[in-house]
């Protein structure tokens, strides 16, 4: 009974509603109807590009343009992450620095007299613009950072302070670089006493070095990293060989302890930072698979890969084309650069008197050792020289002395000045691709970046230049 007493009640209190007038209609219509109007907006974006929309905005009650207020704001368009707030202007004219992705533009206009707001939502597809170009890593007055060189020439600075806030990179800076694995590409930054590895697409840190080890080494000081093979990679830490071999087995895949050098010495001994790539260690040419040099023995090693469980190896004693005993150098090792032979080493050495020697090793021959020959016996101009970089297509080494940039031809055992660097400048990094030669300076207040087409018989020509860099450290082409 009380059940169909509540139940006829409530019915009672619909009907009587339903007898009042209702003025929402009318409330509504004298209220500013806005509506908001675009073609303007574009739906694709390079990261970091500025964003131009200007909408048109229709009134029902018109009221000054001041008395309305706008508010911009972007979020992913599958609703994670962070609202992020654009602009409270009219007009949105705003450099878009998010992640590469899918988003959605929100734009609210609100009239202030009656809270009342009204918007309108944009697509936006944001495109990755640092997939290709030159990354230069540098240092900004005891501060890391990275800018970009981009294929049109635009320069885009302080990307990685920009992308990686909070996540200072160590000083000094040392190396940057690419590898390839089986997870995929990164990039990796060396300082002097720590590591970092960052997202290839995106430029985000990834992690950092004490984590890539088993166990990591007690003394951090990354020196050199390379890959080897698609399954094997090294990195020299603080002098030692640490070693990964990745394949088709589950698990983790991350550096092993530092590989005892041979002969029962342990890890008494201290690589210089230089790795030479060999063949692969399964294609059943030699066992060279990697070129080292010992600064204690003051002699060439090389692992030998032909196995699960890497292991350092001394050469042979030289046969009769040996041109000298790999294991005997006895000088400081200045440079290792790949040749223009596949899996040929130019080394430039120095000894205790300061001349300079180069001592060739072409790892794809059982007999490595393949030339040497007094640099300055009979090219006293170079002796003093800091940098030098091998050709890979021809068999030619650049070297800078001063102000200036020398071409060393190997078979005549000649050198040339080709090229001087401008007055105030130094040369801080010297690289070289198949056709260019690229070279950072520093004037004292800043960081230039030249890249000079190389033509058939090695001579340089300027093809563009870049200025307004900190000093850089090292440089990579991520393409």
């Amino acid at each position: 009974m009380k059940s169909s007493y509540i139940f006829i009640l409530f019915f009672s209190f619909i009907f009587m509603a339903s007898c009042v007038k209702d003025d929402s209609t009318h409330d509504l219509e004298t209220l500013n109807q806005i509506e908001i109007n675009d073609t303007t907006a574009t739906g694709v974006i390079l990261q970091f590009d500025t964003l131009t929309i200007v909408p048109e905005i229709e009134q029902s009650i018109p009221v000054p343009e001041d008395e309305l207020l706008y508010a911009w704001t972007l979020r992913a368009e599958d609703g994670y992450g962070d609202l992020v707030f654009l602009d409270s202007s009219r007009n949105l004219h705003k450099p878009i620095g998010v992640l590469p992705g899918d988003y959605t533009v929100t734009y609210r206009v609100t009239v202030k007299s009656t809270g009342v707001m009204f918007m309108k939502l944009f697509p936006l597809k944001v495109i990755n613009r640092f997939s290709l170009g030159w990354l230069l890593l540098e240092d900004n007055s005891g501060t890391g950072d990275i800018s970009i060189v981009l294929p049109n020439d635009t320069v885009v600075n302080h990307i990685y302070s920009e992308l990686n806030p909070g996540e200072p990179l160590n000083m000094p800076l040392k190396e940057i670089g690419i590898t390839d694995t089986y997870a995929g590409k990164y990039i990796n930054i060396f300082s002097e006493n720590q590591g970092i590895r960052l997202d290839y697409d995106v430029l985000l840190k990834d992690s950092e070095m004490k984590d890539w080890f088993w166990e990591a080494p007690t003394n951090l000081h990354p020196e050199k990293f390379t890959r080897l093979s698609s399954s094997l990679a090294n990195i020299i830490n603080n002098g030692l060989l640490h070693i990964y071999v990745a394949g088709g087995f589950p698990g983790d895949v991350k550096y092993m302890n530092a590989l005892p050098f041979p002969g029962g010495k342990g890890a008494d001994y201290a690589l210089a930072p230089f790795i030479g790539i060999g063949p692969g260690p399964y294609d059943g040419k030699t066992s060279y698979t990697g070129l080292y040099y010992d600064t204690k023995t003051k002699g060439f090693l090389y692992l030998t890969g032909a196995s699960l469980i890497p292991q350092f190896q001394f050469f042979n004693a030289p046969t009769a084309s040996g041109a000298f005993n790999m294991n005997e150098i006895g000088k400081e090792l200045l440079s290792m650069d790949l040749a223009y032979k596949a899996n040929m080493y130019n080394n430039v050495f120095k000894d205790e008197n300061g001349e300079l020697f180069l001592y060739q090793v072409e790892l794809a021959n059982s007999e490595p050792a393949t030339l040497m020959q007094n640099i300055t016996a009979v090219n006293p101009s170079l002796k003093g020289a800091t940098m030098f970089a091998s050709s890979v297509l021809l068999p030619q080494v650049y070297c800078v002395k001063g102000q200036n940039i020398y071409l060393y031809e190997i078979p005549s055992n000649t050198s040339t000045p080709i090229l001087s660097i401008a007055a105030g400048e130094t040369v801080t990094k010297l690289k070289i691709n198949s056709t260019s030669m690229q070279v950072a300076t520093w004037d004292g207040a800043h960081g230039h970046f030249y890249i000079y087409d190389i033509d058939a018989y090695g001579k340089l020509s300027l093809s563009k230049e870049f200025s307004g860099f900190g000093k850089i450290v090292d440089f990579v082409y991520k393409g």
